[in-house]
C-alpha cells in the first residue's frame, strides 16, 4: 500500500514540476528576453524606450533590468540587483559599481523633485542599498544597507556611512561624510576616506573581472532595443 502511495505522490509531483516549467517558458517568451546562457531574466523592456547598454559593461545573470537603462563604459552591476526604470530612465556612468542585492528605483512624482536615477562616474552603490530618484554626482560613495529617497542630490566625493537613512529631497555636500537616521553630516572627507574608497571600487572590479570567465556576467551588446 505504501509503495502504491508512494508511487502516485511522485507522479502527480513530477507532472506537476512539468507543467510549471512549461508555464514559466511561456511566460518568458511572452514577457522577456532571455539571454541564451542565462536561466534568469536580467533585461525586461518594459516600456517603449530601449535600454542603452555599453559593450564594456557587465551585469550579473541573477540581476533585473526593467524599462530604459543606460549602462555606460565598464559599469558593473553585481547579482541580485533590480535597477527599474518602467517610469523614468536610470542612468549609470562610466565606472559605476552597483553592489550585490541593490535596489535602483526612478519613478514620477513631485515635477519639482528628480524622479529618474542618474549615477556619475566611479560611482560606488554598496551591498542591498534602496536608490530612489536621485542625482549622486562623480566619486561619491554609497555604503551598504542605505535608502536614499526621492529627489536627493550626493554632490561629487561625499560619502554616506552604512544604514544611513537619506530623506526626500536632501543635499548632501562635496567632500562630506554623512550618517545617521537623517543623513546628519559628520565630518569632511579625509585622506584616509578617500583609500577605503578606492580600495572598494578595485576589490570590485578585480573580483568580477576573475569570474568573468565563469559566464557569471553577461556581455551586453551597444544597443540592446
Amino acid at each position: 500500500m505504501w509503495r502504491y502511495f508512494r508511487g502516485t505522490i511522485g507522479r502527480v509531483l513530477s507532472q506537476t514540476g512539468l507543467a510549471m516549467d512549461a508555464r514559466h517558458r511561456g511566460l518568458n517568451d511572452i514577457f522577456s528576453h532571455e539571454h541564451p546562457h542565462s536561466l534568469h531574466q536580467p533585461i525586461q523592456p518594459l516600456s517603449d524606450a530601449p535600454a542603452i547598454f555599453s559593450e564594456s559593461c557587465k551585469v550579473a545573470s541573477t540581476s533585473s533590468l526593467i524599462g530604459k537603462v543606460e549602462l555606460g563604459e565598464n559599469v558593473i552591476v553585481s547579482s541580485g540587483c533590480t535597477l527599474n526604470a518602467i517610469e523614468l530612465p536610470i542612468r549609470l556612468d562610466e565606472g559605476a559599481v552597483v553592489s550585490e542585492g541593490a535596489v535602483l528605483i526612478s519613478r514620477k512624482g513631485d515635477e519639482k523633485i528628480t524622479g529618474s536615477v542618474n549615477i556619475g562616474k566611479n560611482v560606488f552603490v554598496g551591498e542591498k542599498s534602496i536608490v530612489n530618484g536621485c542625482l549622486i554626482d562623480e566619486d561619491a560613495f554609497i555604503g551598504r544597507g542605505v535608502f536614499i529617497g526621492n529627489g536627493v542630490m550626493i554632490e561629487k566625493g561625499a560619502k554616506v556611512l552604512d544604514f544611513t537613512l537619506v530623506p526626500n529631497g536632501a543635499i548632501l555636500k562635496a567632500d562630506t561624510v554623512y550618517g545617521g537616521a537623517h543623513a546628519e553630516e559628520i565630518r569632511k572627507i579625509s585622506e584616509e576616506d578617500k583609500k577605503e574608497i578606492a580600495k572598494r571600487l578595485n576589490s570590485a572590479r578585480s573580483m568580477h573581472k576573475a569570474i568573468d570567465d565563469a559566464r557569471f556576467f553577461i556581455q551586453m551588446p551597444a544597443n540592446l532595443a
